[in-house]
């Protein structure tokens, strides 16, 4: 199906690029996320700040109307298999970086129920930074149904292209920010149960 444009190929490359430069990084030759010809048709794109992440909607959120030159148009379509294998490595990427977040989110509270608990220790505040990290990944889920949303609705003979394209990075941003919120707040967990461990167990009165 020739409906995406190969100037989302520009997106997967920042994409990529903020990840790695955010610190978050995956296993992995870094080869296959080379900036290409695709990524040189849109680089006078300028990349909006992204705002709250809004739920996903079946109301389009791009406005206006900017449709794609002839010559842009079959450049998309020479390079449609390309494009097609960046959008299949960032979801895969971004899969990765979720599940390795969700193990450890579990081993944590696993050793919290299992080992600290029992040991007569607890953290005050454990429930709520349980309900910050369900919150931090459900914003995670949010951000990335955007995205792909953005991708399925994406067309190269559609009213605006570019509006799409500049949402789709956006989203792609919110995705990075949701994924720290969601490290940190696991991250939080830990601290938390380390300073519980390492406090002397309260006596009872």
């Amino acid at each position: 199906m020739r409906s995406k444009l190969v100037v989302i190929g520009i997106i997967i490359f920042a994409g990529l690029f903020f990840y790695y430069s955010s610190g978050i990084h995956a296993e992995g030759s870094d080869s296959q996320f080379r900036t290409s010809k695709p990524e040189r048709v849109v680089d006078s794109i300028e990349t909006p700040e992204p705002s709250e992440s809004p739920e996903p909607s079946e109301t389009p959120r791009v406005k206006g109307t900017d449709r794609l030159g002839n010559l842009r148009l079959k450049f998309c379509e020479n390079h449609e298999d390309e494009i097609d294998n960046r959008l299949t490595s960032l979801g895969n990427l971004v899969a990765m970086m979720l599940g390795k977040f969700d193990a450890i989110s579990a081993r944590v509270q696993e050793f919290y129920t299992a080992k600290v608990v029992p040991s007569g220790k607890t953290v005050t505040n454990y429930a709520l930074l349980i309900s910050d990290i369900e919150a931090k990944r459900t914003a995670v889920e949010t951000a990335l149904a955007n995205s792909h949303k953005d991708v399925a609705d994406f067309s190269c003979t559609g009213e605006n292209p570019k509006g799409q394209i500049r949402l789709f990075r956006t989203d792609m941003q919110l995705v990075k920010r949701a994924l720290q919120d969601y490290r940190t707040s696991i991250k939080n967990l830990i601290v938390a149960i380390k300073s519980a461990t390492s406090s002397p167990v309260p006596t009872a009165i």
